[in-house]
């Protein structure tokens, strides 16, 4: 999803990068769907767009992923706050947990590739080949998940701390997540259902 430039027969032309406009279609949408005040929802936006400019633009590698993780961070929360917030259990809401689930993965893989480009050596063993980031996307949901096979390991200070920190999110998710979705269900939550007037008698 990297914009660039190809050419054929002596023409440059640029790649048509539909996957970016939609990427960004759906952030901006689910941004302005957010129920929060007028100028958290502004600061967002803000946010969403630079992070689109700098991802679309002639930027570094490291600006590339920051702009990256900070567009991904953002949709994750939006795909949370409408996960968590009030109504019915229904599988839209299902589907909007897992897919922050797997948007916090991605998230902690574009991070780590930001300690690798900022520190040589963060990261080793045999399953780094190349310290690219489809490198990176396994080992943050090996850690996500707790697996662990061993393989790749994180060497640097900060790398060894956000390991640690994905590997508790990975495990209070689905016990925060299924905390909520039974307090909605049975209405015992604060954004639960509203109980019954009673009736005259």
């Amino acid at each position: 999803m990297v914009p660039h430039l190809s050419g054929g027969a002596g023409a440059v032309r640029p790649v048509v990068r539909d996957p970016e406009f939609r990427w960004t279609g759906v952030l901006l949408a689910g941004v302005a769907a957010l129920s929060t005040r007028p100028a958290v929802r502004a600061a967002l936006f803000a946010l969403v767009v630079t992070a689109t400019a700098v991802r679309w633009g002639p930027s570094s590698t490291q600006a590339t992923a920051a702009a990256g993780l900070v567009s991904i961070a953002a949709m994750a929360a939006v795909v949370l706050a409408q996960t968590f917030r009030a109504g019915p259990v229904n599988v839209h809401r299902i589907q909007g947990a897992v897919a922050a689930y797997l948007l916090l993965g991605l998230a902690w893989a574009l991070a780590y590739e930001l300690v690798a480009l900022g520190a040589a050596g963060a990261f080793s063993g045999t399953g780094l080949g190349g310290a690219v980031r489809p490198d990176f996307i396994y080992f943050s949901f090996v850690t996500l998940t707790t697996v662990g096979y061993g393989d790749v390991t994180p060497v640097d200070p900060v790398a060894r701390s956000l390991a640690v920190a994905e590997a508790l999110t990975g495990q209070l998710y689905p016990a925060i997540l299924l905390a909520r979705l039974v307090s909605l269900a049975t209405g015992s939550g604060p954004a639960g259902p509203a109980t019954d007037e009673r009736r005259p008698s």
